[in-house]
């Protein structure tokens, strides 16, 4: 960890930087590489199987292309109600510098907004799940296992605005090549070997100056 920080700093402080090069795969342990047997349906966490179902069951909500990664993947969300309307008077740091964040809000602060975001790495795929699922109840109160969820789809009727992002980090998840880990909640050294092992590739990247 060290190590990886040193080398953040180091490329961070050379003005006018660049990455020449980037890496496009990294070396997997094939034992690492096993999938989970018997994936029960409700588990829908790969980049293919998400988009499938936003395209196939989003209909109360409404489904954009809110941003391209840098591997060129859209990255989705799922809007439900109105944004808020009016602009505020003042930046973010200027309303907390103020001690009323309602200045950068805008005239309708009073709103109430909920932002979900999963799959921040590409190796955690439960929270992906996760978000399909609630997705799911959104849309017709049950899971993918059909169980229903009425406290959840009460309280999200409060909200005035609800948008969930299932997969943040989307080019992370696609290079991982598996749907479900066997060793779920027994191993964690292989989650977190599918989240940071990309990030010790810095020693693979070319710094131009410009």
């Amino acid at each position: 960890m060290y190590r990886l920080v040193t080398r953040r700093t180091c490329l961070a402080a050379v003005p006018g930087a660049l990455f020449a090069q980037s890496p496009t795969s990294f070396p997997i342990r094939r034992d690492y590489l096993h999938e989970a047997e018997n994936i029960p349906p409700f588990w829908q966490s790969s980049v293919s199987e998400v988009s499938s179902f936003l395209q196939r069951s989003i209909r109360k909500g409404r489904v954009e292309t809110v941003g391209t990664t840098a591997g060129g993947r859209p990255m989705q969300a799922v809007f439900y109600g109105t944004p808020r309307q009016g602009k505020g008077t003042t930046t973010f740091s200027g309303a907390l510098g103020y001690g009323d964040i309602r200045a950068w809000i805008g005239p309708d602060s009073d709103r109430k907004v909920y932002l979900a975001m999963s799959g921040v790495h590409g190796g955690e795929f439960e929270g992906i799940v996760g978000a399909v699922n609630l997705l799911s109840v959104l849309e017709n109160g049950k899971d993918l296992r059909g169980h229903a969820w009425p406290d959840i789809a009460t309280a999200a009727q409060r909200l005035d605005r609800l948008i969930v992002i299932p997969i943040t980090n989307v080019d992370g998840r696609d290079r991982v090549p598996l749907r479900m880990l066997p060793w779920q909640g027994a191993d964690p050294n292989v989650s977190e070997y599918f989240n940071t092992r990309r990030q010790t590739q810095w020693q693979h990247y070319r710094v131009a100056a410009v």
